[in-house]
């Protein structure tokens, strides 16, 4: 009867193949993107937008590869870090690090959030900040249209005496959109629109949750509040990080805040306008746990005021990688 030998590695460190062993199954991804920052609010949006919501994450996909290895061979595991979220000087969230065994496989990090914008052009719909799509610098892999490797192992690979090449994986995931910002015509307001949710694991579906869109700020006036952000990809151990919610805008009162998105892990709720002249700042994008894989949820859109507008909130982390090395005897 078979015996199988399971190694969890959660942080960096190295494996020594034992004896009598010549081949392993690998099962790991890399870490999550993080989520974008929320897009600041204008003064007197009678004729300007406000801030739009940015795009949570993306979720690193998991994958399994055989490998040869050799016994008494000491070979380096470097864990991927999830994408920090987007501040105010990087705006998009950052993709998640690989995690890497040796020179034997690379399960690649997830996407990040786009931040959020705020164009100053009368009528329109301030869009939600795009996916942040980043491939690296490999060209071993083909992704498709929606980011998802077109190489994924479905049998097991690289046993049997076959070569072993370095297996790279497009492990881009899906990233939910930040929420579109109300559209400013005239002196009517609008309140920020809500941020999209994020995406689905097919590994997870059912024990975790996409991180939630945050809903957008309330609006006195012509001030528009900020809109949500968008929540994180759910990651294949853990929920996507929730979009902050939007900034209120101000006018001679206050406007409420959005509340942050529910489904997923963390999120802050946007601010009400502090004084009757001062938009409320954006909620800060949730952060993914450690060791989902998951991505970060984006920042709320800062609210619009006749003084001072909100600032966006800043985008959430998205989650490490892990890597199994299991042993069949």
């Amino acid at each position: 009867m078979a015996k199988f030998i399971k190694n969890y590695f959660t942080r960096s460190a190295s494996w020594t193949c034992p004896d009598n062993v010549t081949d392993i199954l690998l099962i790991g991804c890399g870490g999550g993107g993080g989520g974008g920052i929320g897009g600041n609010g204008n003064i007197n949006s009678g004729s300007f937008n406000n801030g739009a919501g940015g795009a949570g994450g993306g979720a690193a996909q998991q994958q399994y590869v055989y490998v040869s290895v050799i016994p008494g061979t000491t070979y380096p595991i470097i864990i991927g870090q999830g994408g920090l979220g987007g501040t105010s000087l990087t705006l998009n969230g950052n993709i998640g690090y690989d995690t890497v065994f040796g020179t034997l496989a690379t399960f690649y990090g997830a996407s990040g959030g786009g931040g959020g914008t705020n164009p100053n052009n009368v009528g329109a719909i301030n869009n939600g900040g795009a996916p942040y799509k980043s491939y690296g610098t490999s060209s071993s892999y083909v992704s498709n249209s929606v980011g998802i490797d077109t190489n994924q192992a479905t049998t097991p690979i690289g046993i049997n005496g076959t070569t072993n090449p370095v297996i790279r994986f497009a492990n881009v995931g899906l990233p939910g959109n930040g929420g579109d910002g109300g559209a400013t015509l005239g002196s009517n307001g609008s309140a920020g629109n809500t941020g999209t949710a994020g995406n689905y694991n097919a590994v997870a579906n059912g024990i975790y949750a996409p991180g939630g869109g945050g809903t957008g700020g309330g609006f006195i006036s012509a001030e528009n509040g900020g809109s949500g952000g968008g929540g994180g990809g759910m990651g294949p151990q853990g929920s996507g990080g929730n979009g902050g919610g939007g900034g209120g805008g101000s006018t001679t009162s206050f406007g409420t805040g959005g509340a942050a998105g529910t489904g997923g892990v963390g999120g802050a709720a946007g601010h009400k306008s502090v004084t009757s002249s001062v938009g409320g700042n954006g909620g800060n994008g949730g952060n993914a746990n450690n060791n989902s894989g998951a991505g970060g949820g984006g920042g709320g859109g800062g609210g619009n005021a006749t003084g001072a507008a909100g600032t966006g909130g800043i985008g959430g982390n998205g989650g490490s990688g892990y890597l199994y090395i299991i042993i069949i005897n």
